[in-house]
């Protein structure tokens, strides 16, 4: 695991656990609702996650979404479901 995705793991999780008292699909929930879609997150979701994670900054953050979109957007439709968003979990 390269330490780009190793930070975004960290993040997250931590992220998740003082938020949403852990509940990766609690947080998946919430997220997806910023882009209107439904049951699935969309960039401004993804740009928003990263941020409440402290992921990136201001001027990388958009990198980083578009690297979270190619590597986990199984169905290449732009958006990532909770299927592709659980492998995050893993690790």
């Amino acid at each position: 695991m390269g330490a780009e995705e190793e930070e975004l793991k960290t993040k997250v999780k931590k992220l998740v656990g003082d938020k949403f008292e852990g509940n990766y699909r609690k947080a998946f929930d919430y997220y997806q609702k910023i882009d209107d879609q439904k049951a699935k997150m969309g960039r401004n979701a993804l740009d928003q996650l990263l941020k409440d994670a402290d992921v990136g900054s201001f001027m990388t953050r958009g990198l980083w979404v578009d690297g979270i979109l190619k590597e986990l957007d199984q169905d290449k439709d732009g958006l990532i479901s909770w299927d592709e968003f659980e492998v995050i979990l893993d690790g």
